[in-house]
């Protein structure tokens, strides 16, 4: 009986450790993302070479942190934020880029949930 305690009261504390874990997980990735974001659209507003080196670098992160498809559309974004002196068609795909980035990071996060 006693043996079957400590089993009992190892597979708890394994399952808690599992929960943080992945909780501390989600929760990079969410900074990652969040962090991507406020550079693009930083980015859009003041095309600076300081936004421009801040959006790639939070581009990278979010190439570490994956999956591709959060990664891909970040790059998608990125290209269209980086541009000096966009369009205006290019300003709507920016902002469709965006849009499609966030329903990416929405998906991502939503499957590491369950």
């Amino acid at each position: 009986a006693g043996s079957a305690q400590a089993n009992a009261l190892i597979a708890t504390v394994q399952a808690t450790l599992d929960d943080q874990r992945r909780a501390r997980s989600i929760d990079q990735r969410r900074q990652a993302y969040v962090e991507f974001l406020d550079a693009a659209q930083c980015c859009q507003i003041d095309r600076t070479e300081e936004t421009g080196s801040r959006l790639l670098r939070a581009e990278s992160l979010v190439y570490v942190v994956g999956p591709a498809s959060v990664a891909n559309s970040a790059s998608h974004y990125c290209r269209l934020a980086l541009l000096a002196s966009p369009s205006e068609q290019q300003k709507e795909d920016a902002e469709e880029a965006r849009v499609a980035y966030i329903g990416a990071v929405r998906r991502a996060l939503d499957e590491m949930a369950m």
